[in-house]
């Protein structure tokens, strides 16, 4: 990519003189900041909306024409200042740290959350696992759409999903048929992410299953729209949990998002398989599932219940875009893990 080899010249001038990886981030920043001025002084860091937009096209995946506006500024301009590029499927991408910038710069436009960026620094700078990256991304999302209605498609974009009704996958074509209802999800707050360390089953609590989650702090509540939850209790089935405010019929509604992250051993997902896993984790009042897996569908074409989607491993550039290096680090690390767990258990 244009300017991408000066950024890692920069990587490599610091890593000579630091050992401590936040100060090393800091540094590489500094110096893209200083060879890049006319990027800084653009309206892609000036400009509030400007800077929202093109963070929406990017993480979004969407497709634009070389001399069409984002924000203030044309696709030519932003290809011109020479961290980004229009790619051949018209798509716009940008060197990783420019992206980190951007997002830092959007967190600062919209008043600052000092817990975000520490959870971006861990996941630039740790090994995390995938539930945990799918976590933040979550987090990531409800920061870079604060305040701005968008479809439920495009918030998850490349995940197949949509159709309130007759959904059906066909993994050859790789989108859905059938009819295409314009389901709006509204994040009116930047999320904080929230680690749950007890989930009481609703046999035992008598309540709605998303009131139940508690960790050291006590109870966590999940009646307002400003947390992701990542269950970490020994009931977990690797499942993130949140309550989103969706727009149907331009009547405002909360329902809940449950999102199943799972590393099967196997190499196909089922029909059935996918059934099993949604029942682990939805209630009867979820109107948004999605599940995320490094397996491919099983079959041709199969039915899914209204308002389930599915994410796999044909997916996972188009959904994940500039974060599908760090996915794939975390799922070879724990497909490492369950190799070694099956080797123990034969010699057992």
């Amino acid at each position: 990519m244009g300017g991408h080899g000066r950024a890692l010249e920069a990587l490599e001038e610091v890593l000579g003189t630091h050992e401590d990886p936040a100060s090393i981030l800091d540094e590489v920043c500094k110096s893209i900041r200083s060879k890049y001025p006319a990027v800084f002084d653009s309206p892609l860091f000036t400009n509030a909306m400007t800077c929202q937009k093109v963070l929406v096209t990017i993480l979004s995946r969407e497709r634009y024409c070389q001399l069409d506006e984002i924000g203030s500024m044309t696709v030519d301009d932003l290809q011109s200042l020479g961290l980004i590029r229009w790619t051949p499927d018209y798509r716009l991408e940008c060197a990783f740290m420019l992206l980190l910038l951007l997002i830092k710069k959007h967190v600062t436009n919209i008043g600052g959350n000092a817990a975000f960026d520490v959870h971006l620094t861990r996941l630039m700078l740790e090994h995390q696992s995938f539930e945990d990256i799918v976590a933040f991304l979550r987090c990531l999302k409800s920061v870079v759409y604060c305040d701005t209605p968008v479809e439920l498609s495009a918030f998850h974009p490349g995940a197949m999903f949509g159709p309130m009704s007759e959904n059906i996958i066909d993994e050859a074509k790789s989108f859905w048929c059938g009819p295409m209802d314009q389901l709006i999800i509204h994040e009116p707050k930047p999320r904080a992410l929230v680690e749950a360390t007890k989930h009481l089953l609703p046999e035992s609590s008598g309540s709605d299953p998303l009131t139940c989650f508690t960790n050291a702090e006590g109870d966590i509540n999940m009646a307002e729209t400003d947390k992701v939850v990542v269950d970490k209790s020994s009931h977990s089935t690797g499942a993130i949990f949140s309550s989103v405010q969706l727009v149907v019929n331009d009547e405002k509604i909360l329902r809940t998002e449950v999102i199943q992250c799972k590393v099967l051993e196997a190499k196909r997902m089922s029909k059935s398989m996918y059934d099993q896993e949604r029942a682990k984790s939805v209630n009867a009042s979820s109107d948004v599932f999605l599940l995320f897996t490094p397996a491919r569908v099983a079959t041709k074409t199969f039915f899914l219940p209204a308002g389930c989607g599915i994410v796999t491993k044909n997916e996972f550039g188009q959904y994940f875009g500039p974060f599908e290096s760090r996915v794939q680090r975390s799922l070879e690390a724990s497909s490492s893990t369950i190799e070694k767990h099956d080797d123990d258990l034969l010699k057992a």
